[in-house]
């Protein structure tokens, strides 16, 4: 007898420790038989004892009609108690309700059926936990979201978001504006030098970490433009998918790499110009004062011959007379490159076009001024291919062919004549002028059509510098190409070439 005593004292204590543990969990705790009528229910759920009292067998519509609670509430709550029976599983709803001052209550209710020792539904534990701090936390996490998007949506820079391996989630309308909204893999539309672009989203997708320091790349815009881009990610978790996202900020460039593109173009231009300068001046001061000196001298001597100086030891009066004049020719000339240099410049040389027979225009060069060449030496001048006439400016050629049988001569000093050779092909016609002279230095090469550049290996040969740079000029007005090749020491082959009447 003591010992049944004693085991119910036990099995009592336990009832009551059992029911006190229930009675002050932290969440809303309900038993119901299979009837659905309330069998405990424990102070969270009901904090008054008399509610709590009245409530044991009873149903939920008699809880709402008793309390004025609207009735949608009783056939929620049997309609996830009667499924939980027939599956014979767990179910989970939200409950929505206010509280006595009128704020919003969210509840995460479950029913939770219990089978007895045969299988048979015994009772069902309903609980439920207050999320309301959850849910306010998520509206206004979704406020902040909704916000930052704007934010976003309204940036100058252009911002996608794209999961790890590329594909894009988010694009703002900067973006959608310049590159427009693609499905495709983002690494097909940014390009970058190396593919940096690419090892820096992966590395930093990984690490945080970017692999290059170079965080420049490009892509082409809506109307096939190239624009310049620097960028930085920020990697974050997506609240809805947690997956890892990374969102790439760029920054439109183009304009600031044009514009340091144009300093640098107006500074290369500041100092070519500054060197033009320098260049002229010397030119000036050097071919001037000869011609001038020369001049001078002259006149003087024909001065004191007129004064009956010279009685006992009469002089050749031609002899300086010659100098004067060719002189004075040599300053016409120079006086006449800075005149078409001018013209040139400011973009007011224009073709006077006619019929050329550009065979004879060569012959009378040549016969003129080097046939023969003042050091007794005598160009020669050959042609090939059936002759046509053709549509250009007379003068202009004339001076190309002056300048380049010029050069030829006057830098091969000592050597076999010089030859042209005028060539009528199918689609073009060319002349090619060939020298054993100085050759040209190869650094003169790339700057060889830059008005007073001179080679370095030219010595006391008289020249300015600006005949070459006329002849590309010329040349080019007439839609030809010119093309030279040139060794040091054994000599230059220039050769122009013309398309047939393209003036026509």
């Amino acid at each position: 007898m003591g010992d049944s005593m004693d085991l119910i004292h036990a099995l009592q204590q336990e009832n009551d420790f059992y029911k006190q543990l229930l009675f002050n969990i932290p969440a809303d705790i309900a038993i119901f038989d299979t009837d659905h009528k309330y069998v405990y229910v424990n102070k969270l759920a009901l904090s008054k004892g008399d509610t709590r009292h009245w409530i044991i067998g009873k149903d939920d519509f008699e809880y709402c009609a008793e309390f004025n609670k609207p009735i949608e509430l009783a056939i929620n709550r049997r309609s996830y108690f009667t499924e939980a029976l027939a599956e014979g599983i767990q179910v989970e709803f939200e409950e929505v309700n206010k509280d006595k001052q009128g704020h919003q209550v969210c509840n995460l209710r479950k029913f939770f059926p219990v089978r007895d020792q045969n299988g048979h539904h015994d009772f069902v534990i309903g609980y439920g936990i207050n999320i309301t701090n959850i849910r306010n936390r998520e509206k206004l996490q979704i406020e902040r979201e909704k916000d930052f998007r704007h934010l976003i949506d309204a940036m100058e820079q252009l911002v996608i978001v794209c999961t790890h391996d590329g594909a894009l989630t988010y694009a703002n309308p900067m973006w959608k504006e310049t590159a427009g909204m693609h499905s495709k893999n983002v690494f097909e539309r940014i390009k970058s030098s190396g593919d940096h672009f690419l090892e820096n989203f992966t590395s930093y997708a990984a690490t945080e970490k970017y692999a290059h320091s170079n965080k420049v790349a490009w892509l082409l815009d809506m109307q096939k433009n190239k624009v310049r881009l620097s960028y930085h990610f920020t990697k974050f978790t997506d609240y809805n998918t947690n997956k890892l996202h990374v969102a790439v900020f760029f920054t439109n460039i183009t304009d600031i790499i044009r514009a340091e593109q144009e300093h640098k173009k107006a500074e290369r231009t500041a100092r070519r110009l500054s060197q033009l300068k320098s260049n002229f001046i010397n030119l000036v001061s050097h071919e001037l004062r000869t011609p001038l000196s020369i001049i001078l001298s002259s006149a003087e001597i024909l001065e004191m011959q007129a004064a009956n100086q010279f009685q006992n030891t009469p002089i050749a009066a031609s002899k300086y007379l010659n100098r004067i004049t060719h002189q004075v020719d040599k300053m016409t000339k120079l006086l006449t490159d800075f005149l078409l240099i001018s013209k040139i410049e400011s973009g007011n040389l224009a073709l006077q076009l006619s019929s050329c027979n550009v065979v004879s225009i060569i012959h009378k060069v040549a016969a003129e001024s080097f046939m023969p060449y003042k050091d007794g030496r005598s160009i020669i001048v050959t042609t090939k291919g059936v002759r046509k006439t053709q549509i250009a400016d007379s003068n202009m050629l004339q001076m190309i062919f002056e300048n380049l049988l010029s050069n030829a001569c006057k830098y091969s000093s000592d050597k076999p004549a010089p030859k042209a050779q005028i060539r009528f092909q199918k689609n073009k016609w060319t002349l090619l002028v060939v020298d054993a002279g100085i050759g040209m230095p190869e650094k003169y090469k790339r700057e060889i059509f830059t008005a007073f550049v001179r080679g370095s290996n030219v010595g006391g040969i008289e020249g300015t510098g600006l005949g070459l740079m006329l002849v590309h000029y010329l040349v080019q007005q007439h839609l030809g190409q010119i093309h030279i090749k040139s060794t040091i020491h054994k000599g230059t082959a220039i050769l122009i070439s013309f398309p047939y009447n393209r003036f026509e």
